[in-house]
């Protein structure tokens, strides 16, 4: 896989979390119920951002 390819895999990530994140919270506001599944995919979302975001950080520090 490219690192343009990469990055636009990144971008969508982001995108995705942050309108779920939204929707999730818009939800709750709504009182309208959500599904248990529905917290368990953010977080999903943002543990792969963060793994990536601490390989990025390391890559800059070998790099120096």
């Amino acid at each position: 896989m490219s690192r343009e390819t990469f990055m636009q895999v990144r971008q969508w990530a982001l995108v995705t979390g942050v309108s779920l994140s939204a929707g999730f919270f818009a939800m709750g506001w709504l009182g309208i119920r959500t599904s248990d599944f529905v917290p368990m995919v953010i977080a999903s979302i943002a543990g792969f951002e963060m793994a990536l975001l601490g390989r990025d950080l390391a890559e800059k520090r070998l790099r120096g």
